[in-house]
């Protein structure tokens, strides 16, 4: 094993109300600690434990705390995911425009729609240059790092557009999601499925016409919502 990610949602406080459940932020340390000591028993560096958080109007104050954190684990990165979101006139586009290119709409992405998350991107756009300023005992890292400009458009809540980043999701050509009932997708939300692993090996899934069908949309199109995702920031 390479990696582990570990998903923290802020503060000790913060982590524990979201999630809903008291302790758990305590249980990543001790886990983490576990995880730690038996790398230094067998004289191992690997799996690197790496730490991903969604930046949230619960948390976006305390980003620099949340890193302290991270570096007193001994973790070898934290990354600040944007938070994902967009509005329900969005998603219904998006639906519409999915629907004439597939024949389908993508539900899963109903679950993103916000109005605006209620973050004021002035303290935002303080609190990760006090963060990038600063050296850690851990590397940071954020996802997408967008300019102070595009973090401002980003969660104005308008129809986003990045300037400093390709305006064309490459994912289709470099992985895939697997799901546990054996269905390939080329995107994690869009709800199309390409094949499946239980009736044909993954290869043929990735070669097949629907796989190259959604390919072939992907590099003419953007859907509404894919600016608002990471991976259309990833490759």
């Amino acid at each position: 094993m390479d990696e582990i990610i570990i998903s923290l949602d802020g503060t000790p406080e913060i982590h524990d109300m979201i999630r809903g459940v008291p302790g758990a932020f305590g249980k990543i340390v001790r886990g983490v600690k576990r995880i730690q000591d038996v790398k230094e028993e067998s004289r191992k560096r690997k799996p690197l434990i790496n730490v991903a958080v969604v930046i949230s109007e619960l948390n976006y104050q305390n980003l620099g705390e949340i890193v302290a954190l991270c570096a007193d684990m001994k973790v070898s990165s934290v990354c600040f995911h944007h938070l994902i979101f967009f509005s329900k006139e969005t998603y219904e586009k998006h639906n519409e425009e999915f629907q004439k290119a597939f024949f389908i709409t993508s539900p899963s992405w109903g679950g993103f729609i916000r109005e605006h998350p209620g973050i004021d991107t002035d303290s935002l756009i303080s609190e990760i240059a006090r963060v990038k300023n600063k050296r850690y005992d851990t590397k940071v890292y954020f996802y997408p790092d967008f300019t102070d400009e595009e973090i401002k458009r980003y969660y104005s809540g308008e129809q986003f557009v990045p300037q400093t980043y390709s305006q064309r999701c490459k994912s289709p050509w470099m992985e895939a999601y697997i799901f546990p009932d054996g269905s390939v997708r080329p995107c994690l939300s869009m709800d199309y499925i390409a094949g499946n692993i239980k009736s044909e090996s993954f290869l043929k899934v990735w070669n097949n016409k629907l796989y190259r069908r959604y390919r072939e949309v992907i590099k003419k199109k953007t859907f509404p919502v894919c600016a608002k995702c990471t991976e259309f920031y990833r490759f």
